[in-house]
């Protein structure tokens, strides 16, 4: 496995917590704004507009304000990734390297999983990087 950034080792098991922002509980968008926030200083919108379940608010991001993100060709480190589940481009992490990212799901903490693994390389809908980067 490619270097983990140390940075990366206090976002290891946050408990998942749908519509939690912090340290001590987040969904998938909330630890994309924390780590964005605590590492780059880039403080992302929240996307949320009404009282949506996860799949809505990253459906939000995805279909309304993904033209606000720049598609990569390739990832790089602290780009988003956008995963299908379901076939569905519901799910988000964060790229660590070149086969590595750092995400949490329902039922679980946070981890870092390998996107090239089987588990989710057919299921990366894109790779993108917010214009201040």
């Amino acid at each position: 496995m490619s270097h983990i950034p140390e940075w990366a080792d206090k976002y290891i098991r946050i408990p998942f917590k749908k519509k939690a922002r912090g340290l001590d509980a987040c969904d998938c968008l909330g630890l994309v704004q924390l780590i964005y926030e605590d590492e780059l200083g880039i403080v992302l919108p929240d996307y949320v507009h009404t009282d949506p379940d996860e799949k809505e608010l990253t459906g939000i991001l995805i279909t309304e304000r993904k033209k606000e993100w720049i598609k990569l060709s390739k990832p790089e480190p602290f780009s988003l990734i956008i995963l299908n589940i379901m076939n569905h481009p519901i799910h988000l992490g964060i790229v660590l390297n070149d086969e590595s990212m750092i995400h949490t799901m329902k039922n679980k903490y946070s981890s870092i999983e390998r996107y090239t693994g089987l588990s989710w390389k057919n299921r990366i809908e894109g790779f993108y990087k917010w214009p201040c980067m």
